[in-house]
Order: structure tokens, then C-alpha cells, then sequence
């Protein structure tokens, strides 16, 4: 045992060595197993991260987005490819082509073409001294003693009028009466009308009066004068669309909101045109008596843009400023039609313009009684109807005539504007 000691103190560093490698051998092992885990590992995510990547490059997303209401959008991921995205670009190119196609058309449909009656009143006259076009307006519209000449004329471009005038053709009867009388005297003995004689003469006072009826409304479409179109007042319930001329202060706001009554007015008056437009006389038309024309009113509330005192619809359509597409005025029609053709007329409402039905209500018509007042409607079943009306106005063409404090509290920003700029 000394001999072994001594053997080992005599070649210590050679023994020391020894057992080192015997302990590091394993312990190597173990630590360069977690080493090469970690690298292992690391390398692994270096790689599955530059993988995603080049698939990221290696795919192009395609999509075409919907353009009408519930449909879904296109979409698709792949390689890029030349044809592909030729394809791709060539279809969104042709759709946003229709959109614009479609956006025009729909404008020019709702427009007309139409333009203010006074040319540089609107949006504000170039000119503080041409504030005096609105007091030109206001005679243009209300004329003088109540003629409403600009809703006269727009009814006699339609063929519309009043039923005959009773005072006139009472008195032309009453004429007639006493010269048949003084005639059918003279050629008695007695000097006095025999009872079948002035059976006779009554019948042929009917037949007259009747036929003046009849003639009057062969020379008509419709029934109408300019009176029973009205606008909402200020001061609550409805009166004809009658500024007075005489005032003095009109402004561009008095005069875009009195232009926007007349266009509504036009179009409801084209609509009945268009129903009416195969009849000859108000016998063969469809609306044969316009009795009233209710427009609501355009003040706007500045808090959110809305209509104060606008009818809710179930629609859901309503001027406001999350709604920037278009604006709606809000009518209610009432008129003798056609029973069995009011249907067409409905038609030509929605034909004429963005006009939609929201409300239907119907009553009957006692044709003689009408028929006392001179309304002479032919032989065709009628009914009288309350019709509810929503008519949009898309805000492209409208918006250039809108007067800045209405475009303000409408909440709209005109393009190329700083506000415009700023928000996009």
C-alpha cells in the first residue's frame, strides 16, 4: 500500500490527469448534448422564421372587392403570377369602371339637368349687391294678388287646370233659361210654361250644364291648380310655396330652400305627366284630380345633420351627417285616380325619379258629388288616395347649389377643401 502511494505522490500531475479525464469524459458529453439542443433549436427557428418569410414573398393576396349589397368579396392567395394579376387588375379596372358608370348615370337620372331659375343666386352671389336676385326670385314665384305664376305655368305644361268656373256657367245657364223661357211664354196662349215644357227645359239645363263639365275636361289631364301645392311653414302646418315680394333681406339660404321645394314639385308633376301621358282628357287619365301636395319642410338640425319635423319611415332613409350619399324630402300626395290603374301610377313615380312609396291609403269617391263642384271623371271607377312619398336627391349635383350655412349644418365637406385636405 506505501508502495502504491509513493508510486502515486512520485507521478502525481500524470495521476491527476487521469482521473480528469475519466470525470470530464461524461460531463462533457452531457454539457455539449444541451449545447448542441440549443444551437439545434436555435437554428431551427432562424430557419422556420426565414421560411415563412420567403412563403410570405412567394405569395401575391388578390381580391376584388363587392359592389353590391350581401354580395361577398373576392379574394385569393398564390405565387404571383403575370396573367393572374393582369387578370386581377383588369377586372378591378372594369368594376370601378361601372361604379363610376353607374354613379353618373344615377346623377344625371336624378338631376336632369336641371339648374337654378336664377343664375348666380346660388350657392352665394358673387357680388354682395346681387342679393337682390333673391327678391327676384320671390316676385318669380309669388307674382302678385296671389297668381303664383311659376306653379301655374308648371301645371300648364302638364296640361293641368281647375274644374270650370261655376259662377260663369251658372250665369251662362241662367241666360239661357230665361231666353228659353221668354221664348216658350211667347208661343203660349196661356203665356205660361206647360209642366212637360218645363220638364223639358230642367232635362236641357242638365244636359248643358253636363256637357260644359264634359267639354272642360276634355281640354284637361288632370285637375289641378297651383294653390293645392304647398310647403311646411315655420310656423307649423302647410300653405302654398309663397314668398312675398315685397320683402326686403331675402338670402341665398331663403333661395336654395324655395329652389328645392320647386324641384320636388316638378318631379311630382312630371310623375302624374308620365301616369297621364297615353290619356286625352281626364277622362281616359290615370291621376284625374291632384287635391293637395304637402312637401315637409329642409331645416336642418346642426347637431347631427337630421330634418326637424321629418316623417320616420320604415325605411330607415333619413337626411343626416353620417349620410353623405344623399338627402330626402319627405311629401304626402292626395288624389282622385284611377281604381284599377293606380299601380301605374305608383310606376311612374319610382320611373320619374328617386321616388319611393312609403305609404298607401285609400277611400272612396262619391263621383256626384265631385260632379256638383264641375270634377268630371268619365265613366271609370275611381278611388282617392293619400299617398306618402320619400324622394332622394343624390348630393353630387345638389351639393355645388347648397349655401354654405346649409352644407355646415348638413355636415358636408366639399372636395379640395382644407377640411377635405385635412381629412384625407
Amino acid at each position: 500500500m506505501k508502495g502504491v502511494i509513493a508510486w502515486i505522490k512520485s507521478r502525481l500531475l500524470i495521476v491527476i490527469c487521469c482521473v480528469l479525464i475519466v470525470v470530464m469524459l461524461p460531463a462533457g458529453y452531457v454539457v455539449s448534448g444541451m449545447l448542441n439542443s440549443k444551437i439545434q433549436k436555435k437554428a431551427e427557428d432562424n430557419f422556420k422564421t426565414e421560411q415563412r418569410k420567403l412563403r410570405g414573398k412567394s405569395k401575391v393576396g388578390y381580391n376584388l372587392p363587392a359592389i353590391f349589397e350581401g354580395e361577398e368579396p373576392i379574394s385569393d392567395s398564390r405565387p404571383p403570377n403575370a396573367r393572374v394579376t393582369a387578370f386581377y387588375a383588369q377586372a378591378r379596372d372594369e368594376r370601378t369602371r361601372q361604379v363610376s358608370d353607374v354613379v353618373e348615370r344615377a346623377s344625371e337620372f336624378n338631376s336632369k339637368g336641371r339648374e337654378p331659375l336664377i343664375d348666380g343666386l346660388l350657392p352665394k352671389p358673387a357680388d354682395e349687391r346681387d342679393r337682390r336676385l333673391a327678391e327676384h326670385m320671390a316676385k318669380m314665384i309669388s307674382g302678385r294678388d296671389g297668381e303664383l305664376p311659376l306653379m301655374s305655368r308648371m301645371l300648364k305644361k302638364i296640361g293641368a287646370g281647375g274644374a270650370i268656373d261655376d259662377e260663369t256657367l251658372s250665369e251662362s245657364l241662367y241666360d239661357f233659361q230665361q231666353q228659353q223661357e221668354d221664348k216658350l211664354k211667347g208661343e203660349s196662349t196661356t203665356g205660361k210654361l206647360s209642366p212637360e215644357q218645363q220638364e223639358e227645359l230642367d232635362a236641357d239645363l242638365r244636359r248643358r250644364r253636363l256637357g260644359a263639365y264634359a267639354t272642360r275636361s276634355a281640354d284637361l289631364s288632370v285637375y289641378a291648380t297651383p294653390e293645392l301645392f304647398q310647403v311646411q311653414l315655420p310656423g307649423g302646418g302647410f300653405g302654398p310655396l309663397e314668398p312675398d315680394p315685397r320683402k326686403r333681406g331675402y338670402t341665398e339660404d331663403d333661395a336654395f330652400r324655395w329652389q328645392f321645394d320647386i324641384w320636388v314639385f316638378e318631379d311630382i308633376l312630371a310623375s302624374i305627366q308620365r301616369a297621364n301621358s297615353e290619356s286625352v282628357g281626364v277622362r281616359d287619365s290615370v291621376v284625374k284630380r291632384v287635391e293637395s301636395v304637402q312637401l315637409y319642410g329642409f331645416e336642418v338640425n346642426p347637431e347631427d345633420g337630421t330634418i326637424f319635423g321629418a316623417p320616420s319611415t320604415h325605411t330607415g332613409r333619413e337626411t343626416s351627417k353620417t349620410n353623405q350619399v344623399y338627402d330626402v324630402r319627405h311629401g304626402r300626395l292626395t288624389a282622385v285616380v284611377s281604381a284599377e290603374r293606380l299601380p301605374q301610377f305608383i310606376d311612374a313615380l319610382g320611373e320619374t325619379n328617386f321616388i319611393s312609396v312609403t305609404g298607401v291609403r285609400m277611400t272612396g269617391v262619391d263621383p256626384w258629388a265631385d260632379l256638383q263642384e264641375g270634377y268630371y271623371y268619365g265613366s271609370e271607377a275611381v278611388v282617392r288616395v293619400e299617398l306618402d312619398l320619400e324622394c332622394a336627391y343624390l348630393r353630387d349635383w345638389i351639393v355645388p347649389y347648397m349655401p354654405e350655412s346649409v352644407r355646415t349644418a348638413l355636415g358636408v365637406v366639399l372636395p379640395g377643401s382644407d377640411n377635405a385636405e385635412s381629412d384625407g
